[in-house]
């Protein structure tokens, strides 16, 4: 077992309280491994991620040249790359933070591995501003701000990988209904929702009260989710406009914390509901 696994949850907390708080850059902590944006650096990982939210979904003009967008990135803006070579006429990369490597030895490999139209690699892009150009990907980067800047019923798929639950709790429905708002009518969206901690995957977030929780100080120190449970996000959903299909659920097969620790929030819900970790769902227009 590693140290991490051994330590207890309250001193992981802990612990990147105090690290989230150096004069140090993302980049550094990223190498040391204790803060990530995804794993979208890797290649095969990003074609592997494009993939599975393209293979369960259907849209209109998906042999037409369609246009896509993939909230929170991460790392890399490699979805746009891979979208463009499953079709996409255009990719919206939208995120809170200027995550993305720009460096092209990140994406040389990427480019190997793709069956990719020669006239998009050749020449090879000489910049991360034009990469983004030959791709026709839109990278932005102001969260809420940059979506509400995207035109209405403009994008046919919009996905996440892991990335719905990190948005703060007070935009969640927000950013929800300015994903319907961009989506066009045949268009549909595909989430895929881990709704354990970010300490060592289990659910003690939970037990932490939700002013402490939902505070500008956890709020900014890299373990922080909304905790929102499947219930609670699919009345969102339905009440931003959209039709919820529940592709795929996972389940602890023991609660990891007993309901009677939990935050008020939580003690009360439905047992059954505490129980799913991970949620997959596809949201089509009402």
């Amino acid at each position: 077992m590693s140290l991490s696994a051994r330590l207890p949850w309250w001193s992981k907390i802990a612990a990147k309280l105090v690290l989230a708080r150096l004069p140090v850059g993302y980049g550094v902590w990223k190498r040391l491994g204790l803060f990530q944006h995804g794993r979208m650096e890797s290649p095969d990982y990003a074609l592997g991620v494009a993939r599975k939210h393209l293979g369960r979904v259907d849209f209109g003009r998906r042999s037409e040249g369609f246009v896509a967008l993939e909230l929170g990135p991460g790392d890399s803006v490699a979805a746009g790359v891979v979208m463009r070579s499953l079709g996409a006429a255009a990719t919206h990369l939208v995120d809170a933070g200027r995550f993305a490597r720009e460096d092209l030895q990140t994406y040389r490999e990427l480019f190997r591995i793709l069956d990719l139209d020669p006239a998009l690699v050749e020449p090879e892009p000489t910049s991360f501003s034009s990469l983004l150009d030959r791709f026709s990907i839109d990278y932005q980067t102001d969260g809420l701000k940059s979506l509400r800047t995207i035109p209405d019923a403009s994008v046919d798929l919009i996905w996440s990988n892991a990335v719905y639950e990190h948005i703060r709790l007070a935009e969640v429905e927000a950013t929800t209904t300015e994903l319907r708002r961009i989506l066009r009518p045949d268009g549909v969206c595909s989430h895929t929702i881990d709704l354990k901690d970010h300490l060592g995957g289990g659910a003690n977030h939970l037990r932490v009260p939700e002013r402490v929780w939902e505070s500008e100080t956890f709020a900014s120190s890299g373990f922080y989710t909304n905790r929102l449970r499947r219930l609670e996000l699919v009345s969102i959903f339905e009440r931003c406009g959209f039709r919820v299909e529940i592709h795929t659920e996972r389940r602890w097969q023991k609660m990891p914390v007993r309901q009677s620790r939990l935050e008020w929030r939580f003690r009360d819900l439905p047992a059954d509901e505490l129980m799913i970790s991970d949620l997959e769902v596809v949201l089509h227009p009402a």
